[in-house]
């Protein structure tokens, strides 16, 4: 069968280039997409600090809870520190070995301007107790010890890049303000320190600056002693309830901080290969039919000599499958080597870390091969049971139309994938970057729907149409009706793509550009005007300077909010909500407040959620509400208000104290303040570039003139576009492919039109008519697709009617779409009648 197979691809090469090069451009983009999302899920984080212990203690970054018999686990953002019983009992549990203390905490140096030493913005700094200093691989090159509450050492790095030596003063900004210190010492590196952090090291008496003043972590030198055993640490995490890391995973009792995030990476990637696969399993569902189309005249030949029907079957599969490996190991190759470039494309515009390093791509060479492999698999089969399944007299005939029992259960089950993606619309929320991922979803239902029920669609066209008849002369028109009646189920395949090229690139750029535009505007809303104060390249302000800032007599007041995240019990699950503590000093954000009031949120210890979550939960005013704090603390508060949900902004917002005590950096990530009414204009610009004299770190924006942070929104939209391209490239050759292959699958067809008389212009017009049919059918299908997607999307975000967010590239995307079936239309007609005639002439 193989020889058999390979043999017909030998000598018919051309019926196959189609598939060959769809399943090349899909392996190709597909091991890309994996390599860089592999990279930035298994890639390295980066080294830990803690080079010099040969165990680590802490609590894990989860927090449990019991829920009936079952455990439900979820991540928290900051590692909950030791309690002093804790460290007490392991020093217990643990005679003979070396222990030491891990306290971390926020601090930046200052460079000798007085600005923020960002460390040419590589990796973050971070203060730590001396007891952590052992822990390191850092060894003091220069100078000695901390010994008083006064001195600091600071790693090599930074003093290069500060020109600091020791004996100077130096100024540190931390939680607790902007403090001068003696540089007393210098680490060398031995080898082996984090690259990803920066790290000074002060007196003991600065504990108090840590997360509620104690460690997160301990750490543990054997000096001698023996390695611990699995029982000895068995018997540690059960009692101590706590992790004991070693080797590689000592990292994961560092700050979250100093891990490198590369959540949008594998975002950005998980996206585009869900979007390859699925695209490429429609459009080779096409070629590979077309290719199969093209060898009816074998196909009727083989079970005319007796071949069965699975024999012929296996024969149609194995020559796709021989195909496809060859173009998978191609496009697999291609797309590794590829995959730097594409980095590097989303690394210059910001979107992802340049620390990204990518790993070694055998996997994904491996894991792309199969999913290519697979699809074809999948294409092939259903193609070539289709064909088989057929009278040999039709097959011989080229009668592709399936048979009418074949035709009802396509027609079933698109009914089904429609049910399915209306109920996802009306009963899922659609708020938010769920609501853009349960788009795509809807979209890739319907156009499945579209594709199995593709002929009902041709026919509702056909008689849409029939008014042309009489407007229109000559005989090209009729043709080409004649053609959509009688080919229904082939040249659906070919308007199905181009609905895809629209509707999915439509939906991705319309659905995320609002979520942009949508936060911008919010963000200006609860701002209403003034200051926005921000640490240049910080990140955060400080209590004092919070505190400082308030008592200036130009402002009226304004707010502070420290960033965070809450774990609530919802049902038999725990979820994590995004959450914010609020400094009141005279204003609040501009909220709409559904009930209640957001005044009594800090003066009287309440909480306010957003309407979203309080349906979700089943919650009202003044009703109770348990949380998971941070480092998993548990809280009780009472809901003080329910405000709308606004795109951008937390869904629950807190009192500030529990969040700032029970966070890892004690800083707040936002400062607005605004004019006090007796102040004049020039008086409060005056006193807020004051601010920035005296404070040479703060970075301050006025949001009555900028709306939105552009830096962050550009970088969003660079991503997205680049996206774009990237997914209408591929979408445009796979179409432009399927086009070609549909021509020239055609030749019995103008055979026969020949013989009864048409000529050359005739036929050209008809295929002209055709692709004009055609386009207008994809382009009406895409269009409502997208609109009944978007239009719901919109009502769920602001309550408004909108058919589109980006009016001009939607247009321009629909214009694209019209262009391109048109051209392409034209030049397959072209190229298949100038060998028709080639062919007629020889």
């Amino acid at each position: 069968m193989i020889h058999l197979s390979w043999s017909f691809i030998r000598h018919r090469y051309r019926l196959y280039a189609g598939t060959l090069l769809t399943v090349i451009c899909a392996s190709m983009l597909m091991s890309s997409c994996l390599l860089l999302m592999f990279s930035a899920i298994f890639g390295d984080k980066g080294p830990t600090r803690f080079q010099q212990a040969d165990y680590l203690i802490a609590h894990p970054r989860t927090v449990v809870a019991e829920l009936g018999e079952d455990r439900e686990t979820d991540d928290i953002p900051v590692i909950p520190p030791l309690s002093r019983e804790e460290i007490t009992e392991i020093e217990r549990m643990l005679p003979g070995y070396s222990l030491y203390l891990d306290l971390t905490f926020y601090a930046q140096l200052l460079d000798q301007q007085g600005n923020l030493l960002l460390n040419q913005g590589k990796y973050r700094t971070f203060g730590h107790t001396w007891s952590s200093y052992a822990l390191t691989a850092d060894r003091l090159q220069a100078g000695r010890p901390v010994q008083a509450p006064d001195e600091v050492v600071i790693d090599a790095d930074l003093a290069r890049q500060s020109g600091y030596q020791i004996g100077d003063q130096v100024e540190v900004l931390t939680a607790a303000g902007i403090q001068t210190y003696t540089l007393v010492g210098i680490g060398k590196d031995e080898g082996g320190r984090a690259p990803f952090q920066g790290a000074m090291y002060f007196d003991a008496s600065h504990a108090s600056l840590a997360n509620q003043g104690l460690p997160t972590a301990i750490g543990v030198k054997l000096n001698g002693a023996s390695p611990l055993t699995e029982e000895q640490i068995e018997r540690i995490e059960e009692s101590m309830q706590v992790n004991v890391y070693a080797n590689q995973s000592r990292i994961k009792a560092d700050s979250a901080d100093v891990s490198l995030d590369y959540t949008g990476a594998i975002a950005v990637f998980g996206t585009m290969v869900g979007l390859t696969f699925f695209i490429a399993m429609f459009v080779l569902a096409s070629t590979i039919s077309f290719s199969v189309q093209q060898r009816f005249g074998d196909i009727a030949l083989l079970r005319t000599i007796g071949s069965t029907t699975g024999q012929v079957k296996r024969m149609l599969i194995t020559e796709t499958m021989l195909l496809s490996s060859i173009g998978a190991i191609g496009g697999s190759l291609l797309g590794s080597a590829g995959a730097a470039w594409l980095r590097q494309m989303f690394v210059d515009i910001g979107a992802i870390p340049s620390e990204l390093t990518l790993i070694s791509p055998r996997m994904t060479i491996g894991i792309a091969f199969g999913a290519s492999l697979l699809i074809s698999l999948l294409a092939a089969a259903g193609s070539s049971g289709s064909a088989t399944g057929m009278d040999i007299l039709k097959t011989v005939k080229g009668e592709v139309e399936p048979p009418a029992k074949s035709r009802w259960v396509r027609y079933m089950l698109g009914l089904i994938f429609f049910g399915g993606g209306l109920a996802i619309l009306i009963f899922t929320p659609m708020q938010g970057g769920m609501g853009v991922g349960m788009s795509f979803i809807v979209i890739a239902l319907w156009l499945i729907t579209a594709s199995l029920c593709g002929p009902i669609l041709l026919a509702l066209l056909h008689a849409a149409t029939r008014w042309l008849l009489v407007l229109v002369p000559g005989a090209a028109l009729p043709l080409a009706m004649a053609n959509l009646k009688r080919n229904r189920s082939q040249l659906v395949k070919v308007a199905i793509p181009l609905s895809m090229l629209l509707a999915v690139n439509a939906v991705m750029l319309l659905t995320s550009t609002w979520l942009m535009t949508l936060t911008e505007e919010h963000a200006a809303e609860r701002r209403g005007g003034g200051y926005q104060i921000q640490l240049a390249g910080g990140q955060g302000i400080p209590l004092p300077f919070v505190e400082q800032v308030m008592k200036q007599t130009e402002i009226r007041g304004g707010y502070a909010l420290v960033r965070s995240s809450v774990v609530v019990q919802k049902g038999s699950n725990l979820e994590e909500i995004s959450a914010a503590g609020l400094y009141e000093s005279g204003a609040v954000p501009l909220l709409k407040v559904v009930s209640g009031s957001l005044l009594d949120i800090e003066s009287a210890g309440k909480i306010a959620i957003s309407d979203a979550w309080s349906r979700s939960l089943k919650v009202e005013v003044q009703d109770r509400l348990t949380l998971r704090l941070a480092d998993g603390t548990k809280a009780e508060f009472e809901i003080g208000a329910i405000f709308q949900r606004m795109e951008g902004f937390e869904e629950i917002l807190l009192p500030w104290r529990p969040l700032y005590a029970h966070s890892d950096q004690q800083l707040f990530q936002q400062l607005q303040v605004y004019q006090a009414p007796h102040t004049s204009d020039s008086q409060f610009q005056q006193a807020i570039r004051q601010l920035e004299t005296d404070w040479p770190p703060l970075h301050i924006r006025d949001f009555s003139a900028v709306e939105g942070d552009q830096d962050e929104q550009r970088v969003q939209r660079m991503a997205l576009y680049i996206m774009l391209g990237i997914s209408v490239l591929f979408t445009s050759i796979a179409v432009m492919n399927t086009q070609f292959i549909a021509m020239f699958a055609r030749g019995k067809e103008v055979q026969d039109l020949r013989l009864a008389g048409a000529t050359t212009q005739q036929i050209r017009r008809m295929f002209r008519w055709e692709s004009l049919l055609l386009t207008w059918l994809a382009t009406v299908l895409g269009v409502a697709m997208v609109e009944a997607v978007v239009i719901p999307f919109g009502l769920e975000q602001d309550g408004q009617w909108r058919w589109g967010f980006d009016s001009n590239l939607y247009v321009g995307l629909i214009g694209f779409t019209v262009i391109l079936s048109m051209v392409s239309g034209w030049l397959a007609s072209f190229a298949f009648m100038r060998r028709s005639e080639a062919w007629t002439r020889s």
